[in-house]
């Protein structure tokens, strides 16, 4: 299995959260919003400049920033 962060995924390619490596009070926000370990994501759309990702999570779809995606890991 390759571990990635969610920033480097390409569209349309559906990955499994594996670890949220990030401080306790994003951590909470984005547990808050469906992102737990073992859980599905594929990123669907890209901001025209980049920074904004929206992810299909759940049946749900979320925008969040690279800054934000890149704290999360995931596993092909």
């Amino acid at each position: 299995m390759n571990n990635q962060t969610l920033d480097t995924i390409s569209l349309g390619k559906t990955v499994t959260i594996s670890r949220l490596n990030c401080s306790k009070l994003i951590k909470r926000r984005l547990l808050d919003l469906g992102i737990i370990n073992s859980t599905k994501i594929t990123p669907v759309l890209k901001s025209s400049i980049g920074n904004l990702v929206a992810y299909e999570i759940r049946n749900n779809i979320i925008a969040l920033r690279a800054e934000d995606a890149c704290l999360i890991e995931v596993i092909n």
